[in-house]
C-alpha cells in the first residue's frame, strides 16, 4: 500500500516523504528535498498530513523490511557471538558476548524502579485534570 501511494507522489513530494522519513523535523526534511519552507507552508493542510503520514508508513514499512531481512540471518548471528563467547582472548569482549547472548535469547533483566511519592503528584493531578476539563472535585492543596 505504501509502495502505490508513494508511485502517486510528485517527485518534490517523494524527495519530502523519503527525506522526512529520516530526520526529527519538517524544516530537516524540506532543507534535504529541496524544498523552500514556504513552499510547503503553501501547500494544503491535508497534503502535508497526508505526506507527514506516509512518511511515518514508509519508515515503518522500512523497519519491517529489515528485521525480515535479519530474521534469517539471526541463527547464524548468534553462532558468530557464541564463537566470540568461546573464543575470544580478550576478557570484556567475551564478557559483552556473553551477555548479549543471553540478553538475546533470555531478554534483558527487568529493573526495579523505585521512586518516593510526594504532595507534589496531587498537584501534579489536578494541574492535569483541569487541563483536560475535569475537575478533580477537592480543592488545590496550599502547600506542596
Amino acid at each position: 500500500m505504501v509502495t502505490e501511494a508513494l508511485r502517486n507522489l510528485k517527485e518534490r513530494e517523494l524527495a519530502y516523504v523519503q527525506a522526512r522519513a529520516t530526520t526529527t523535523t519538517i524544516k530537516e526534511a524540506c532543507e534535504i528535498a529541496g524544498i523552500a519552507p514556504r513552499t510547503w507552508d503553501y501547500w494544503p493542510r491535508e497534503r502535508r498530513d497526508h505526506l507527514n503520514a506516509l512518511a511515518m508508513d514508509y519508515k515503518s514499512s522500512a523497519v519491517e523490511r529489515a528485521l525480515e531481512a535479519l530474521q534469517d540471518k539471526v541463527p547464524e548471528l548468534l553462532e558468530g557471538l557464541l564463537g566470540l563467547a568461546k573464543q575470544s582472548r580478550d576478557k570484556r569482549l567475551k564478557l559483552s558476548a556473553i551477555k548479549e547472548s543471553l540478553d538475546r535469547t533470555l531478554g534483558r533483566p527487568k529493573q526495579r524502579i523505585e521512586a518516593e511519592v510526594s504532595g507534589r503528584l496531587r498537584l501534579i493531578e489536578e494541574i492535569v485534570s483541569a487541563s483536560d476539563g475535569h475537575d478533580s472535585g477537592t480543592a488545590p492543596p496550599t502547600t506542596v
